[in-house]
Parts: structure tokens; C-alpha cells; sequence
């Protein structure tokens, strides 16, 4: 028994259209002596997969009769009308996933000597934020207590009544020159009932006063007491409350074990407390989707002013990359517990057409008409069962893995279908503008380079393709220098945007001299004044982005320095996966073959 896709046209007594059977893998055969006669009786003959003759009897909605082949051959066949809707495939679509191969088995990464000279002699991050807090009218953190406040005073839990005074005076100079509809719009963010709504932790109160009208953070205090959850270890201007309440959301985000736990001990301090500390912990959970939409409204609306216009920060990233039509990637929240962000970089068509190829006419259409965001999303949830220490040693050791490993190994995914960016929904609205226009350049980078037909992130490798990752250091300092450049106009009227990234950074200078964020910022301010062009120092990054020597090699002051390399300490691994073929039905994939083909030569380690 054969499945099969027939269209038929009929014009007066003429009858053309195609036929397609589950046996082939081109495209549909044309019909060719196609008449219809009287009582319904149709007939027609194809030529592949060899000749044939039809002859048939439409009844109803359906069509049978006697097909028979030019050797004599005879068979009965039927045929039900379908939906002129209906997404119908005679063979099933057939896929190629190529073998990708990813990681290093290097287990340190060397920065020109040179440029890590230069690099050291620009200014670090603690004067910058030290001089945007004064400017917004807060107390800068001390230099000998940063490492004491840590992340907090980037999630707005440090001085919180000074921060919260200042995100105020701020939001609403961003409102007075908003339009009346972009007005509305920001009232419904910012002060839905009338009471100043600055970041999560005000929205998550917010929520809990519908249960509890005149519930306060000091409500909290005997359950969180009694339940061993309120910290010693902060700073005595920290809003433990509000920390300990944020902890508990997280937790209950990433491990519902230990948060039934930690609930079960709340009501150690009385029913009432511990029902206003829930309460406020729902709070959090839903309002981590409210952070999202005053981010992406504070990125898209108009309230920066160049040049006598106003612009939006959106807007001053699409001229900065020169695409005006450059879409908001989507802000989707995920509790880290830090002000985290993470890009997750949509695969550019182009790019997926090398990574998953099409193995059958009707192949080429499902992707026409679902798309390669929809392939791409069938791929990821494939289920190799390679299991979870298999290996491959083939010069050298590769783990084998699946693209579902991948995506699900890490909150920046594999192989995404279309560009988000990942962040902690703690980050203040204010404040996350700063880290959504960084990793905003991130994945402006990821796609630049996916697009690269040679050097760029994937490249052939005979047995399949390498991906090749970005230099941690040109790219976080691509993106930090970018989105320094590009909030100068933001930073003259609204200082407060970029504190909480400068000072996030300033902490993690201190907690390691060689972070890639506060040594690849550094990196790039020295490679523009050493070619004397931002364009130029971006172009050389953009074009080597995972090779820093190329790029100081292309600065003449650098080239041959007699200058010890940096070396810095990173986990070497190598992981394979595998070439899969597989079939779509109904929007799920099933695999019916994987294949190793055991790379040749050692990969490229750069």
C-alpha cells in the first residue's frame, strides 16, 4: 500500500494536475492525458516512478478505480478529498542534520601580550561607576566595600529608599516629554493604581497588597526569622527583606524540592507571616513577566534626545549598526539570582540551510511552508539516546552529544529558532536597559558571524561542520564598549541607566582582574585608540572574532611586539554530534539513522 498526494484541475472536459506517492523523493509527476466523462468517470496517466494508467469513478467525496502499470501490472485505488487547508504529505519530509563538531580540547586561551599592555592603561570600571551614581544623586559604594554589597545594588537592594527616590525622578523626566499615547502606555507600566511601580521588587509587594491591602515587608519578617532565611552577611543599608523574599522566588524557580522545604519552615513564625511572605513570593513569580514589558517599553519608546530629535534606545542601536528596521529581540524572564542576562541567538536561514539539509522534494516544502525557525525547533527536540558518558576516541577523546543536549545545557540554548534575550527579571527596569542593549550586541555579533561564508561560526570541516565559538574576550568586550558608546546620548539625561551595569562590572573587576567583561572592555577602548577608528576596531573584531591574535596583528604598533602572551585558564572539551537523518510528521521529528563520521584531523583550536 502506497500513500499518495493527487491535485486535480478539471476545465470543461480537460483534466490536468499532479501526483505525488510516498515512494519517490522528487517532486509531484504531472498528469498528462487527463479527460473526465460522464457519471463521474475520471482518467489520467503519469509517467514516474514508471508508467501508468488511471482510471476511476468519483462518488461523493471519493475517487477509486484501477491504476495499471505499462508491464500489465494492476492495482485498485482510492483517494479521499482532503481540506483545501489541510498540510498533507504523500512521503514524509526527510532531513539531514550534519555532524556538528564543538569546543576545544585546549585548555587555556592567549591574549597579545601587547594588547593586554594597552589595555591595562585604560581606566577601570570603578571610577565610571562611582561617577554615574553621584551623577543620578546616589551615594557612590565604597571601593573597600564593593566586594561586601556585591550584586546588590544592582538589583536595587542596596540604599533601596535613596534608589528607589532616584529610579522615580527619572522615570518620570522620561515621561514628561513621552507622547500622550506612549504616556498611557508607561502609566499602565509604571503606576497601574497610582503608586510608583520602579522594579520587581516594588511589583512583587504590588501584587501581594490584592490579597493582603496593607501588607508590608516588615509583615514578612517573624516567618522569614524562623525559617532561617534572613541573611547576616549583607551590609547593614541592605534591604534584607526584600533579598530573602527575592532568594525564595528564585528558589522556587530552579528547584521546587528545596522551596517546599524552605515554605514548610515560614510557618514556624505563625500562619499570618508566612501567609504574607507566599503571598509576596507569588508576587514575584508573576510580575517577573511585568519587568519584561517595562524593559522592552523603556528600549522602544521615544525619550532620548540626539541632536534636538528624540529617539528610543532601540533606535540608537539600529543606527549604530545601520539597519533601521532592526526588531526589539523579545525579553524573556529566568531566575538566576544575580543580574544575570544571556543572549539566545536566533539561526539566520541562510546558516540553517547548512546545518540541516532537505532530503526530499516534500522536505523543501515543509520548510517553504513552516519555515526554518519551525525545522530548527523539530531538530532540537530530537532524542539521539546516545547516553550520557559515550564517547568517541578519534585523535583525541569527543563526547558524543545531541543538539537537545546542547539546548538544554545551557539558558543561551543551541540552534535557536529566533532571537531573545534571557534575563534575571531582578535587574530593575532602569537598569536592564544597560543589559538588554549589551546582549543586544551580542547577538548581533552571533548572527553577523553565522553569516560568514569563511571564518565565521560554522565551517566545513569535510566531516561535517565546526562551530566556532567567539573569543569570550572579544565578545564581551565588543559588547561592552558598544553599549558604552551607544548610551552616551541616554547616560547626559538619565545617568541611573547605566549604574547598575557599571557597577555589576566594577564587582566583578574585583573579584577577578582578567574577567572577560572588564578586561575585554578595556581591550577594545585600547584597540580604537590604537587604529584610531571605532569602525575600524569593531570591523576587525566582527572579522576575527575568535582569533585575538589576527586582530592585533592588524594593528602595526602590536605586530611583533616582544611582549609574553596572557594565558588564561579555560575548560577544554571536545563534543560531537553525531549526522542524524529524520522525518517530520505533524510538527514531530523521529530519527531513522544516526551516523559518526570520525573527524580526520585535529579541530581548529583557535
Amino acid at each position: 500500500m502506497l500513500r499518495g498526494d493527487l491535485r486535480l484541475v478539471v476545465r470543461g472536459g480537460a483534466l490536468t494536475g499532479t501526483l505525488a506517492l510516498e515512494s519517490s523523493d522528487g517532486p509531484p509527476a504531472a498528469l498528462r492525458a487527463g479527460g473526465t466523462a460522464t457519471g463521474g468517470v475520471v482518467e489520467f496517466a503519469v509517467d514516474t516512478p514508471e508508467p501508468m494508467s488511471f482510471t476511476g469513478r468519483l462518488v461523493g467525496a471519493t475517487l477509486a478505480g484501477q491504476a495499471t502499470s505499462g508491464h500489465g501490472r494492476g492495482w485498485q485505488w482510492s483517494a479521499e478529498r482532503l481540506p483545501d487547508d489541510a498540510e498533507f504529505y504523500a512521503a514524509l519530509p526527510r532531513f539531514r542534520a550534519v555532524q556538528l563538531m564543538l569546543g576545544r580540547d585546549t585548555t587555556d586561551l592567549r591574549l597579545p601580550g601587547a594588547w593586554v599592555e594597552a589595555a591595562n592603561r585604560e581606566p577601570g570600571p570603578g571610577g565610571r561607576a562611582d561617577a554615574l551614581a553621584l551623577a543620578a544623586g546616589l551615594a557612590p559604594i565604597p571601593a573597600d566595600s564593593v566586594r561586601d554589597f556585591g550584586f546588590l545594588p544592582s538589583l536595587g537592594l542596596a540604599r533601596r529608599d535613596e534608589m528607589v527616590a532616584a529610579m522615580v525622578r527619572t522615570l518620570t523626566a522620561i515621561r514628561a516629554d513621552l507622547p500622550a499615547a506612549e504616556q498611557q502606555r508607561f502609566d499602565a507600566l509604571f503606576r497601574p493604581r497610582g503608586e510608583w511601580l520602579v522594579d520587581l521588587h516594588a511589583a512583587a509587594l504590588d501584587g501581594a497588597r490584592r490579597r493582603f491591602r496593607s501588607l508590608t515587608w516588615e509583615d514578612t519578617r517573624p516567618a522569614l526569622a524562623a525559617a532561617g532565611l534572613l541573611s547576616a552577611t549583607v551590609p547593614p543599608s541592605a534591604s534584607v527583606l526584600p533579598l530573602a523574599l527575592y532568594h525564595l522566588a528564585v528558589l522556587r524557580a530552579r528547584d521546587s524540592v528545596a522551596y517546599q522545604a524552605a515554605r514548610e519552615r515560614l510557618f514556624r513564625g505563625g500562619p499570618p507571616s508566612a501567609q504574607m511572605a507566599e503571598a509576596v513570593v507569588d508576587g514575584y513569580r508573576d510580575a517577573a513577566s511585568w519587568q519584561g514589558q517595562a524593559v522592552s517599553f523603556l528600549l522602544s519608546a521615544n525619550w532620548v534626545r540626539v541632536d534636538g530629535r528624540l529617539t528610543s534606545p532601540a533606535g540608537l542601536m539600529r543606527t549604530a549598526w545601520g539597519m533601521p528596521d532592526l526588531p526589539v529581540p523579545p525579553i524573556r524572564p529566568r531566575y538566576f539570582g544575580i543580574p544575570e542576562a544571556v543572549p539566545r541567538v536566533g539561526i539566520p536561514g541562510e546558516a540553517a540551510g547548512r546545518v540541516v539539509i532537505a532530503e526530499n522534494w516534500t522536505a523543501e516544502e515543509w520548510v517553504r511552508r513552516r519555515g526554518t525557525g519551525a525545522l530548527l525547533d523539530v531538530l532540537r527536540r530530537l532524542k539521539l539516546d546516545l547516553g550520557p558518558n559515550a564517547t568517541l576516541e578519534a585523535a583525541g577523546p569527543w563526547i558524543l552529544a545531541s543538539v537537545a543536549d546542547e539546548a538544554a545545557g545551557s539558558p543561551a540554548g543551541f540552534l535557536e529558532s529566533k532571537d531573545e534575550i534571557i534575563e534575571d527579571p531582578g535587574t530593575p527596569p532602569l537598569f536592564a536597559v544597560a543589559t538588554a542593549l549589551h546582549e543586544w550586541q551580542h547577538l548581533m555579533m552571533e548572527r553577523h558571524r553565522l553569516t560568514l561564508p569563511v571564518d565565521g561560526t560554522l565551517r566545513d570541516a569535510g566531516t561535517g561542520l565546526k562551530v566556532v565559538r567567539s573569543d569570550l574576550f572579544l565578545a564581551e568586550g565588543l559588547a561592552e564598549w558598544m553599549t558604552e558608546r551607544l548610551l552616551l546620548p541616554v547616560l547626559e539625561r538619565a545617568p541611573i541607566v547605566g549604574f547598575g551595569d557599571a557597577q555589576k562590572l566594577t564587582v566583578l573587576a574585583a573579584e577577578n582582574a582578567s574577567d572577560p567583561h572588564a578586561l575585554g572592555l578595556r581591550m577594545l577602548r585600547a584597540l580604537a585608540e590604537a587604529t584610531g577608528s571605532a569602525d575600524a576596531a569593531r570591523s576587525l573584531v566582527l572579522a576575527h572574532a575568535d582569533a585575538p591574535a589576527r586582530v592585533a596583528d592588524a594593528v602595526p604598533g602590536w605586530r611583533g611586539a616582544a611582549v609574553p602572551a596572557v594565558v588564561i585558564p579555560v575548560r577544554g572539551q571536545r563534543r560531537l554530534v553525531p549526522e542524524t537523518i529524520f522525518t517530520v510528521e505533524d510538527g514531530v521529528g523521529d530519527v531513522t539513522s544516526v551516523r559518526i563520521r570520525v573527524p580526520a584531523d585535529p579541530p581548529d583550536d583557535r
